[in-house]
């Protein structure tokens, strides 16, 4: 059996002071799990058209907001929080671990 593909996606903006503040515990997470793939997407440098798509995809109603994917399907997130590195690090593999176990 094919082990998931995880990925987290990170989405913040340009003067957003929560995910300036999110940004440490972010690069941490993602140093310490390289088995997962990351991307970050800035709200307010794409375009306004892409932007309300991801937010209706989504459902993106603060930012930052993380969402993880398993193998392209929806299965949590963060919302509009912001955490210590251990926060954000048991709240994202709790979320991950809940659906691959």
């Amino acid at each position: 059996m094919n082990k998931p593909q995880i990925t987290i996606l990170n989405f913040g903006g340009t003067n957003c002071p929560k995910c300036k503040a999110m940004y440490p515990a972010w690069n941490s997470f993602s140093a310490k799990y390289p088995q997962y793939q990351y991307k970050y997407i800035n709200l307010h440098e794409v375009g306004e058209t892409e932007a309300n798509s991801y937010r209706e995809s989504f459902g993106i109603t603060a930012l930052p907001t993380f969402i993880v994917l398993q193998d392209k399907n929806v299965i949590g997130g963060i919302r509009g929080q912001t955490m210590t590195l251990s926060q954000f690090e048991t709240k994202l593999l709790e979320i991950i671990n809940t659906t691959i176990n």
